[in-house]
């Protein structure tokens, strides 16, 4: 019973170590899953879901950022939001298709995650669960080792 308990802590302890870079990775993902029409757009409605998504997972890996935004109590947030459109304004070839192999758009991403984490310092409060997960995302490849042996264990004592 006891090894069932460790294995099914340590799946979801894994399950919900996605961390930080929010935005990046919401963008990244837009990229590689959304359809792209003939002039390269990509589906706007895929687009804006995946966006969505990288809010979400904001708002899950800083509560307290998110709380106050909600207030708000935390305009850097919308600064975060600003700079990002403003920087993809600039660097956009146009063609959505090649911006998701852009370099530049990239970084766009990458520097709002930045920014967030700068909100955060700066009215996010003492509690940032995105050190936390990332402290568990080292090790959860270890984790993800121990559920297998975990389970061949489990296996074997039924054996």
């Amino acid at each position: 019973m006891q090894l069932k308990l460790l294995l099914l802590i340590g799946i979801l302890v894994c399950g919900v170590s996605y961390g930080a870079g929010c935005s990046f990775s919401s963008y990244s993902d837009a990229c590689q899953y959304c359809k792209f029409d003939s002039r390269g757009n990509m589906n706007k409605t895929c687009y804006d879901k995946y966006i969505a998504d990288g809010k979400t997972c904001i708002a899950v890996n800083h509560p307290i950022l998110a709380s106050k935004y909600k207030e708000g109590k935390c305009p850097q947030v919308d600064t975060c939001a600003s700079q990002l459109d403003s920087c993809k304004s600039l660097v956009s070839v146009g063609n959505d298709s090649k911006d998701c192999y852009n370099p530049l758009v990239q970084e766009c991403f990458t520097e709002a995650d930045q920014c967030i984490d700068e909100a955060v310092d700066k009215c996010g409060g003492g509690l940032d669960l995105s050190n936390f997960m990332d402290l568990i995302g080292q090790y959860c490849p270890f984790v993800m080792i121990l559920s297998i042996v975990l389970v061949g264990a489990v296996y074997a004592e039924r054996r």
